[in-house]
């Protein structure tokens, strides 16, 4: 075991609260859960954990070739891949993205009934968070990451920017 003590040693004087001690408890679980996930076979993967998946999928994508030989006489036959996946995956990428994909919006008022005024504003709204923000960039590379690997996410924030306005005074600004 790997920092196993052998010698009767004083008790440490640090000594965490009972919240500290279910917080790094509760931490290390979570993490002890993903690591699980990540590296876990999975059917739906052809029995491939996420992590093996996804290398081997970026690997098919880049056309990687494995240049360990196990026989000397076997070292001259070309081992390389062709390109199709990646071929095949760009012309995927392409049609995905052929036109820009922008979220529909559709709202209901108190009766549950649809609100297509508010709908309508909601999605000029989504319209202009497309056009003056990197949402376009952010797109491209989410499809292209959905193509080759695993999981792809991607996350919409909402940020409150304040700006100090100069007021013009008798003295100047």
């Amino acid at each position: 075991m790997i920092g196993e003590i052998t010698k009767k040693t004083s008790l440490s004087s640090y000594q965490p609260s009972r919240e500290i001690v279910d917080c790094t408890k509760h931490a290390k679980d979570v993490y002890s859960a993903g690591y699980s996930i990540l590296h876990k076979p999975y059917e739906e993967l052809n029995s491939y954990s996420p992590v093996t998946r996804t290398n081997k999928d970026q690997r098919t994508f880049n056309s990687y070739v494995d240049e360990t030989v196990a026989a000397p006489t076997e070292a001259w036959k070309w081992r390389g891949t062709r390109s199709i996946a990646r071929n095949r995956a760009m012309a995927m990428h392409a049609h995905m993205t052929a036109t820009l994909a922008i979220p529909m919006a559709f709202a209901q008022n108190d009766r549950q009934e649809e609100d297509k005024e508010m709908s309508g504003v909601m999605r000029d709204v989504l319209e202009w968070m497309a056009v003056n923000s990197s949402y376009k960039q952010a797109y491209v590379l989410a499809t292209m990451g959905a193509l080759v690997n695993v999981a792809t996410f991607l996350s919409a924030d909402y940020v409150e920017a304040m700006q100090t306005v100069k007021v013009r005074i008798e003295q100047g600004y």
